[in-house]
């Protein structure tokens, strides 16, 4: 297995999610309280903006994440996600799994609360991208 079907299934296997089952918050969802993570991109504006540059393709930077956006920004779950997950600190995180962890309240917020919706698909290899290729702008 490799790629995105590889990670789907390390992510979502082991907890038996891969059949569909409601997405469940744990109590201690996220790092900190409300789901955010420990890092500086929350409330730091340049750094929001240089990590959403690199996800989305935009401007100078200069290894993005832009194939992956495409799909996710197109759907609006998937953009919601993401664009709290950003917020929030949660792309700040080094691993997909992670940030998974910290983003499942912004999932839910933004109207995902299956395993199986198709935003989550989309947003899983876009997540992939931002741990190898934004890994600077987003931490």
């Amino acid at each position: 297995m490799r790629g995105t079907a590889w990670l789907l299934a390390l992510l979502l296997a082991p907890s038996g999610c891969l059949d569909g089952e409601p997405l469940v918050l744990p109590d201690d969802a996220g790092t900190d309280a409300g789901g955010t993570f420990d890092a500086d991109l929350d409330g730091n504006a340049d750094k929001v903006s240089a990590c959403r540059d690199c996800y989305m393709g935009i401007a100078d930077a200069e290894v993005t994440c832009a194939a992956q956006w495409l799909p996710c920004g197109a759907e609006p779950k998937c953009a919601d996600t993401l664009a709290c997950a950003l917020t929030t600190g949660c792309l700040a995180a080094p691993l997909v799994a992670d940030i998974v962890t910290c983003g499942t309240p912004c999932a839910v917020d933004a109207g995902i609360f299956r395993t199986d919706d198709p935003a989550v698909l989309l947003i899983l290899p876009l997540l992939d991208c931002v741990t190898k290729e934004c890994r600077g702008p987003c931490q």
